[in-house]
């Protein structure tokens, strides 16, 4: 694996998603943009790899969006968590998955493939991508780890749907203080964050937070704006502040 990049500069002169956030204060963020070559050859999948991290290291509370721009609108989210928290570590993937002719299927926060996510065959390719998204997360020794994802199950689009470790659940319904959110253990809740805490980031962690956000706190700047509330209120109570 090559590291092309550090700084922020457009990867093959694509800009990435929502670049012109991230130039706003660069001066916070390191980017690394990763490239594998010849992984279309040795993999037998329709491209090569490569994708984009922004981290930014600070306290052991690290706050990420693994699907920065597959889950649109995440990127936005945790990028504002991240101006208004500037000791807290913040890590966003950029350009690993997708769907459609050449699209990047890798989780990133598990050594697995979109369309293949089982940890009991974990991909290679799919297991570099989680090793350097991993070598992020342990730099900073993390004591609360926090997914932000998002999606468009109709049956989850009145809640946010919170999977977790290290939690006691009804005392984590208590600290989050708004009907919005439907925890697990608590409440019916469709995302558990299963392939994620056996064999991915979570597992690696004593204390996390799983958020599925619906499309409506996504997609629009005043949905993402709500989003931002929500959660940061959510996380000032759940966790210590620092």
């Amino acid at each position: 694996m090559r590291r092309l990049l550090k700084g922020f500069l457009p990867l093959f002169g694509i800009m990435p998603f929502s670049s012109w956030a991230l130039a706003q204060n660069s001066f916070v963020f390191e980017k690394e943009a990763y490239f594998l070559e010849n992984a279309a050859q040795a993999s037998g999948l329709p491209f090569e790899l490569q994708g984009e991290f922004y981290y930014r290291p600070g306290s052991g509370i690290v706050i990420t969006a693994p699907h920065g721009d597959f889950d649109i609108g995440t990127y936005e989210i945790v990028r504002q968590l991240c101006d208004r928290h500037p000791k807290w570590s913040c890590i966003l993937a950029m350009q690993f998955r997708g769907r459609g002719n050449a699209a990047q299927p890798f989780n990133v926060n598990r050594p697995t493939l979109l369309d293949d996510d089982d940890c009991e065959r974990p991909n290679p390719l799919a297991k570099r991508v989680f090793t350097a998204w991993m070598e992020k997360v342990k730099r900073v020794r993390p004591r609360f780890y926090v997914e932000i994802h998002g999606n468009v199950r109709e049956d989850s689009a009145a809640h946010i749907e919170v999977a977790h470790k290290g939690f006691n659940p009804e005392t984590l319904k208590g600290l989050l203080r708004n009907p919005i959110f439907a925890v697990e253990g608590v409440d019916d809740v469709w995302f558990r964050a299963s392939q994620n805490k056996a064999c991915g980031s979570m597992q690696t962690v004593d204390k996390a937070l799983h958020f599925e956000l619906p499309a409506s706190l996504r997609l629009t700047a005043e949905g993402r704006e709500s989003a931002f509330g929500i959660l940061e209120t959510a996380l000032v109570n759940v966790l210590p502040l620092e």
